[in-house]
Protein backbone atom coordinates (compact mmCIF):
# COMPACT_ATOMS: atom_id res chain seq x y z
CA UNK A 1 0.00 0.00 0.00
CA UNK A 2 2.66 2.30 0.97
CA UNK A 3 4.47 1.76 -2.57
CA UNK A 4 1.22 2.25 -4.39
CA UNK A 5 0.45 5.72 -2.58
CA UNK A 6 4.29 6.48 -3.20
CA UNK A 7 4.08 5.58 -6.74
CA UNK A 8 0.37 7.65 -6.93
CA UNK A 9 1.84 10.63 -5.39
CA UNK A 10 5.18 10.52 -8.09
CA UNK A 11 2.65 10.71 -10.75
CA UNK A 12 0.16 13.74 -9.22
CA UNK A 13 3.65 15.66 -8.84
CA UNK A 14 4.85 14.71 -12.71
CA UNK A 15 1.52 16.02 -13.97
CA UNK A 16 1.72 19.02 -11.34
CA UNK A 17 4.97 19.92 -12.80
CA UNK A 18 3.68 19.47 -16.59
CA UNK A 19 0.91 22.32 -16.30
CA UNK A 20 2.77 24.38 -14.48
CA UNK A 21 5.45 24.50 -17.37
CA UNK A 22 2.33 24.60 -19.66
CA UNK A 23 1.23 27.51 -18.13
CA UNK A 24 5.05 29.34 -17.09
CA UNK A 25 3.76 29.09 -13.66
CA UNK A 26 2.82 27.62 -10.42
CA UNK A 27 -0.97 26.71 -10.21
CA UNK A 28 -2.67 26.52 -6.89
CA UNK A 29 -2.61 22.82 -6.80
CA UNK A 30 -4.00 22.32 -3.23
CA UNK A 31 -6.99 24.53 -4.33
CA UNK A 32 -7.58 22.83 -7.55
CA UNK A 33 -7.44 19.20 -5.46
CA UNK A 34 -10.14 20.44 -3.16
CA UNK A 35 -12.03 22.00 -5.56
CA UNK A 36 -12.15 18.54 -7.52
CA UNK A 37 -14.54 17.39 -4.81
CA UNK A 38 -16.38 20.21 -3.98
CA UNK A 39 -19.40 19.39 -6.45
CA UNK A 40 -22.87 18.95 -7.00
CA UNK A 41 -21.66 16.22 -9.99
CA UNK A 42 -20.72 12.86 -9.17
CA UNK A 43 -19.10 9.50 -10.80
CA UNK A 44 -17.81 10.48 -14.39
CA UNK A 45 -18.68 14.36 -14.27
CA UNK A 46 -15.85 14.60 -11.79
CA UNK A 47 -13.95 12.00 -13.28
CA UNK A 48 -12.81 13.41 -16.49
CA UNK A 49 -11.58 16.55 -14.50
CA UNK A 50 -9.71 14.28 -12.67
CA UNK A 51 -8.07 12.39 -15.33
CA UNK A 52 -7.19 16.04 -17.17
CA UNK A 53 -5.23 17.02 -14.02
CA UNK A 54 -3.57 13.81 -13.63
CA UNK A 55 -3.00 13.84 -17.59
CA UNK A 56 -4.75 10.11 -18.39
CA UNK A 57 -7.34 10.86 -20.95
CA UNK A 58 -6.82 7.93 -23.66
CA UNK A 59 -6.05 10.86 -26.29
CA UNK A 60 -5.41 10.25 -29.98
CA UNK A 61 -2.16 11.85 -29.28
CA UNK A 62 -1.34 9.82 -25.70
CA UNK A 63 -2.09 7.01 -27.72
CA UNK A 64 0.00 7.26 -30.48
CA UNK A 65 2.86 8.18 -28.07
CA UNK A 66 2.50 4.87 -25.68
CA UNK A 67 5.68 2.47 -26.37
CA UNK A 68 3.90 -0.35 -27.15
CA UNK A 69 1.64 1.43 -29.75
CA UNK A 70 4.07 3.75 -31.03
CA UNK A 71 3.77 5.74 -34.33
CA UNK A 72 0.37 3.47 -34.59
CA UNK A 73 -2.79 6.21 -35.38
CA UNK A 74 -3.18 9.04 -35.84
CA UNK A 75 -2.75 11.66 -33.63
CA UNK A 76 -5.26 13.68 -35.16
CA UNK A 77 -8.69 14.96 -33.74
CA UNK A 78 -11.91 13.06 -35.72
CA UNK A 79 -13.39 16.30 -35.18
CA UNK A 80 -11.67 18.82 -36.43
CA UNK A 81 -8.34 17.14 -37.35
CA UNK A 82 -6.00 18.98 -35.43
CA UNK A 83 -3.46 16.88 -33.04
CA UNK A 84 -5.59 15.47 -30.05
CA UNK A 85 -4.01 16.20 -26.95
CA UNK A 86 -5.55 16.62 -22.69
CA UNK A 87 -7.25 19.82 -23.13
CA UNK A 88 -7.94 19.99 -27.13
CA UNK A 89 -11.35 17.84 -26.84
CA UNK A 90 -12.40 19.60 -24.08
CA UNK A 91 -10.76 23.18 -25.29
CA UNK A 92 -9.26 23.95 -27.98
CA UNK A 93 -11.30 21.83 -30.59
CA UNK A 94 -14.46 24.21 -32.47
CA UNK A 95 -16.70 21.78 -31.09
CA UNK A 96 -15.53 22.86 -27.55
CA UNK A 97 -14.68 26.47 -28.23
CA UNK A 98 -18.56 26.60 -29.15
CA UNK A 99 -20.18 25.19 -26.14
CA UNK A 100 -17.50 27.57 -23.91
CA UNK A 101 -18.80 30.25 -25.64
CA UNK A 102 -22.53 29.48 -25.00
CA UNK A 103 -21.52 29.04 -21.37
CA UNK A 104 -19.23 32.30 -21.20
CA UNK A 105 -22.99 34.58 -19.97
CA UNK A 106 -23.53 31.99 -17.53
CA UNK A 107 -20.43 31.92 -16.04
CA UNK A 108 -19.55 36.01 -16.19
CA UNK A 109 -22.77 36.08 -13.94
CA UNK A 110 -22.14 33.34 -11.25
CA UNK A 111 -18.31 34.86 -10.60
CA UNK A 112 -18.90 38.65 -11.33
CA UNK A 113 -17.28 41.09 -12.17
CA UNK A 114 -14.31 38.11 -14.03
CA UNK A 115 -13.92 37.68 -17.52
CA UNK A 116 -14.80 34.44 -18.38
CA UNK A 117 -11.82 32.21 -19.11
CA UNK A 118 -12.34 28.45 -20.49
CA UNK A 119 -8.73 27.58 -19.32
CA UNK A 120 -9.63 29.16 -16.20
CA UNK A 121 -13.14 27.05 -15.53
CA UNK A 122 -11.09 24.10 -16.28
CA UNK A 123 -8.41 24.40 -13.18
CA UNK A 124 -10.90 25.77 -11.30
CA UNK A 125 -8.06 28.99 -10.85
CA UNK A 126 -11.50 30.92 -11.60
CA UNK A 127 -12.79 30.20 -8.11
CA UNK A 128 -9.54 30.32 -6.42
CA UNK A 129 -9.89 33.09 -4.54
CA UNK A 130 -13.07 31.43 -2.99
CA UNK A 131 -13.77 29.47 0.27
CA UNK A 132 -14.36 25.74 -0.26
CA UNK A 133 -17.54 25.87 0.94
CA UNK A 134 -18.56 28.49 -0.92
CA UNK A 135 -21.92 28.03 -2.78
CA UNK A 136 -20.81 29.86 -5.88
CA UNK A 137 -17.44 28.22 -6.34
CA UNK A 138 -19.93 24.40 -5.60
CA UNK A 139 -22.24 25.87 -8.48
CA UNK A 140 -18.95 27.05 -11.12
CA UNK A 141 -17.29 23.82 -10.36
CA UNK A 142 -20.00 21.40 -10.62
CA UNK A 143 -21.04 23.25 -14.60
CA UNK A 144 -17.09 23.00 -15.50
CA UNK A 145 -17.68 18.81 -14.80
CA UNK A 146 -20.85 18.60 -16.70
CA UNK A 147 -19.42 20.50 -19.26
CA UNK A 148 -15.75 18.75 -19.71
CA UNK A 149 -18.02 15.60 -19.38
CA UNK A 150 -20.47 15.51 -22.06
CA UNK A 151 -17.65 17.35 -24.57
CA UNK A 152 -15.29 14.09 -24.05
CA UNK A 153 -18.54 11.78 -24.38
CA UNK A 154 -19.31 13.51 -27.44
CA UNK A 155 -15.44 13.17 -28.48
CA UNK A 156 -15.78 9.87 -27.75
CA UNK A 157 -19.03 8.87 -30.00
CA UNK A 158 -17.32 10.21 -32.84
CA UNK A 159 -13.99 8.55 -32.84
CA UNK A 160 -15.34 5.19 -31.39
CA UNK A 161 -18.75 4.91 -33.09
CA UNK A 162 -18.22 7.55 -35.98
CA UNK A 163 -21.54 9.45 -34.31
CA UNK A 164 -21.25 13.19 -34.89
CA UNK A 165 -22.83 15.13 -32.23
CA UNK A 166 -22.73 18.77 -32.55
CA UNK A 167 -21.94 20.87 -30.05
CA UNK A 168 -25.73 22.06 -30.31
CA UNK A 169 -26.35 18.61 -28.80
CA UNK A 170 -23.71 18.95 -26.75
CA UNK A 171 -25.13 22.38 -24.99
CA UNK A 172 -28.19 20.26 -24.57
CA UNK A 173 -27.08 17.42 -22.80
CA UNK A 174 -25.08 19.32 -20.41
CA UNK A 175 -28.34 21.86 -19.48
CA UNK A 176 -30.09 18.67 -19.31
CA UNK A 177 -27.68 16.75 -16.50
CA UNK A 178 -27.40 20.22 -14.97
CA UNK A 179 -31.07 20.36 -14.61
CA UNK A 180 -30.74 16.68 -13.49
CA UNK A 181 -28.95 17.78 -10.71
CA UNK A 182 -30.85 20.97 -9.98
CA UNK A 183 -34.05 18.78 -9.64
CA UNK A 184 -33.09 16.54 -7.24
CA UNK A 185 -31.89 19.31 -5.35
CA UNK A 186 -35.08 20.96 -5.55
CA UNK A 187 -37.17 18.27 -4.69
CA UNK A 188 -34.96 17.57 -1.57
CA UNK A 189 -35.69 20.88 0.08
CA UNK A 190 -39.26 21.16 -0.94
CA UNK A 191 -40.00 18.32 0.94
CA UNK A 192 -37.78 19.64 3.76
CA UNK A 193 -40.16 22.93 3.21
CA UNK A 194 -36.83 24.46 2.52
CA UNK A 195 -37.30 26.40 -1.10
CA UNK A 196 -35.17 29.74 0.16
CA UNK A 197 -31.86 27.50 0.87
CA UNK A 198 -32.74 26.14 -2.82
CA UNK A 199 -32.08 29.98 -4.02
CA UNK A 200 -29.48 30.38 -2.09
CA UNK A 201 -27.72 27.82 -3.24
CA UNK A 202 -28.59 27.91 -7.23
CA UNK A 203 -30.25 31.30 -8.13
CA UNK A 204 -27.09 33.23 -8.04
CA UNK A 205 -26.75 36.31 -9.61
CA UNK A 206 -29.99 35.57 -11.23
CA UNK A 207 -27.88 32.80 -13.25
CA UNK A 208 -31.04 30.38 -12.91
CA UNK A 209 -34.09 32.46 -13.07
CA UNK A 210 -35.70 32.23 -9.56
CA UNK A 211 -39.18 33.00 -11.10
CA UNK A 212 -39.81 29.18 -12.25
CA UNK A 213 -38.18 26.82 -9.48
CA UNK A 214 -39.46 23.32 -10.62
CA UNK A 215 -38.47 24.28 -14.68
CA UNK A 216 -35.03 25.58 -13.48
CA UNK A 217 -34.86 28.12 -16.21
CA UNK A 218 -30.99 29.45 -17.28
CA UNK A 219 -30.85 33.17 -18.13
CA UNK A 220 -28.52 32.84 -20.33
Amino acid sequence: LYLASLKQNTNIEKSQRNWDCQFRKTLPWEKIWLRSFNSYAQGPSQNTQWKIFHEILPTKLKIHNWKKNRGRGAPNCAQCGQTENTLHPVLFCKTARTVWRHFKGLYEKLITPKTFNAVHAIFFTNTSDLPKSDVKAKLVTTITNIITTELWRGRNLKTKENKNITSTKIIENVKREMKYIWQIKYNKLARENNIKKFHKLFSINNAVSDQNEEALVFTL
